[in-house]
């Protein structure tokens, strides 16, 4: 790249330096997540559970964090919400967080929906499209600033240490 900015300044052109390899920004070709998995994107995850009868037992063991809990209902014909996320026994098992949930309501059937703040576990083109990515699953929580800082150092931080005083310039 020094080579190639270098010649471009000799002949007057400019060079455009695309921030990283040729899939969607933000991952440094898969290298951020493998390096720093606690900047991979998360995503809301929700358990959606037929509740029957009273003492029905929900348990759920999930990767993630607990967000909450919400009981629905429908009686005379009227949809009816309630947060029942105090009413979940958790146990963290590192990553993984199990829940217990009993329910209690007499004659009235509805759902529970248990939410969950998950990594993505998707495996993207960042992942697979290079050697060194070693098919790593996520992409990158663009919403924490720790994230993108890092992913700057990584693409453009290094550019820059290799270019000097052209970048941004040639």
């Amino acid at each position: 790249i020094r080579y190639v900015v270098k010649e471009a300044k000799r002949l007057g052109m400019y060079y455009w330096i695309y921030d990283e390899y040729e899939y969607p920004s933000g991952t440094a070709g898969g290298i951020l997540c493998r390096d720093y998995p606690q900047y991979r994107q998360k995503e809301l995850r929700v358990e959606d559970h037929s509740l029957h009868g009273p003492g029905q037992r929900i348990s759920i063991c999930r990767p993630g964090e607990f967000v909450g809990a919400q009981l629905i209902t429908e009686l005379d014909d009227r949809i009816y919400t309630q947060d029942i996320s105090d009413q979940c026994r958790l146990t963290k098992h590192g990553d993984y967080t199990e829940l217990d949930y009993i329910y209690d309501e007499t004659n009235i059937a509805g759902r529970a929906l248990f939410y969950f703040n998950e990594f993505n576990l998707e495996l993207l083109p960042s992942g697979t499209g290079r050697v060194d990515a070693d098919n790593i699953l996520g992409y990158v929580d663009m919403f924490n600033p720790d994230a993108v800082s890092m992913f700057l150092e990584l693409t453009h931080e290094r550019y820059k240490k290799y270019i000097g005083d052209e970048f941004g310039k040639t």
